[in-house]
């Protein structure tokens, strides 16, 4: 698919704040013999094809530093069940420019204290999260729709945001772990930061990506409604949009316009018990993105396959906030639905 081109326009969207759990903190690393060959110039050489703002400047006291530094390798624990070894040794060594043609990603960018190990542990898990998330979506690894998604890690972030997406760049910025955190650098990246964000700000990245792009409507900029609150159908027109007030409608009534579902009588009573002041959890576009992110954790899940980097872990889905199995399974078809109406605009066009 050759790239496309469109013309941006201004929006913004925060994502949820939280941390998420693990229980595998102190799985073994039995691939540090490839620190040596991850040193090597040719093997960073990717990074400043794909760099953007926010970068290490070649030669600064920041670059010298963190290529003095050695290496340890925790990408492949981001993922049960864990790849083999002749699967693992594709990945020691895998480079922005690989990810770029075998995903469809437009760019990658980095902040400027995250360090040359980091990157590559976080480039490492972000390829098996992609192949992860493919397994799902089914766009024949065309994950970025033809060079139109770049992504960041500890970068352009918003304060208190984990991650976030902005519409306005088709960019998905996971943040980097907190260095005040407790343990091990892996603890920390696995408890805080952007890990476990991925699937939702790709949930909004296929919102904003289909109205703007798609389904074009000048009064609706994404197909859910964005940041308003509202809980009828938006009733625009477009099958995507369509399909978007199917799904929206289906999580927030059980009887349309009368009767509240039981997960939004629970989002509610959450809320009311936590005395917020804020209508973020109400967000459509939120909805839509928390739901997505469930849908992913579901379908990876009869695939027996846990990717951390994607989704969080199960105990970190709270039914007060997310859709539980059984609600999730009455959704499921209609979020299929959509991503095979998206793939035929997009990828089979």
């Amino acid at each position: 698919m050759k790239t496309l081109k469109f013309r941006p326009t201004s929006a913004r969207l925060k994502t949820r704040e939280g941390k998420i759990a693990h229980p595998d903190f102190f799985a073994k690393n039995r691939y540090k013999e490839a620190k040596e060959l991850l040193k090597k110039k040719n093997t960073m050489d990717g990074f400043s094809a794909a760099r953007i703002s926010a970068d290490i400047v070649a030669g600064s006291r920041a670059d010298t530093h963190w290529r003095a530094t050695d290496y340890a390798h925790y990408w492949h624990k981001l993922r049960e069940p864990r790849l083999n070894e002749k699967e693992l040794g594709k990945l020691e060594i895998v480079s922005p420019d690989s990810l770029q043609k075998s995903f469809g990603i437009k760019q990658f960018g980095w902040g400027n204290w995250v360090t040359l190990e980091d990157r590559q542990n976080y480039l490492a898990a972000l390829h098996i999260a992609l192949e992860d998330l493919n397994k799902v979506l089914k766009f024949n690894n065309n994950i970025g729709i033809g060079n139109n998604l770049t992504v960041t890690f500890g970068a352009r972030g918003i304060p208190k945001a984990n991650a976030h997406y902005e519409p306005t760049n088709e960019l998905i910025n996971l943040a980097r772990y907190h260095r005040d955190a407790d343990g091990s650098k892996f603890d920390k990246m696995i408890q805080s930061g952007g890990i476990g964000s991925l699937a939702h700000e790709y949930g909004h990245f296929l919102d904003f990506f289909a109205g703007k792009f798609l389904e074009k409507n000048i009064k609706e900029y994404s197909i859910t409604g964005g940041i308003s609150t509202r809980k009828d159908r938006l009733e625009v027109s477009g099958k995507m949009r369509t399909l978007a007030d199917d799904i929206l409608e289906k999580i927030i009534w059980s009887k349309p316009n009368e009767v509240h579902s039981k997960y939004y009588e629970r989002l509610l009573v959450f809320l009311k018990k936590n005395n917020s002041t804020s209508d973020y959890y109400l967000r459509r576009a939120e909805i839509w993105a928390r739901a997505f992110e469930v849908f992913v954790f579901w379908e990876l899940k009869k695939q027996e396959i846990e990717n951390f980097l994607l989704v969080k872990s199960k105990i970190a889905y709270p039914s007060s906030v997310y859709l539980n199995e059984a609600e999730m399974k009455k959704i499921a078809p209609l979020f299929k639905k959509f991503l095979a109406e998206f793939k035929k605009k997009t990828i089979n066009k």
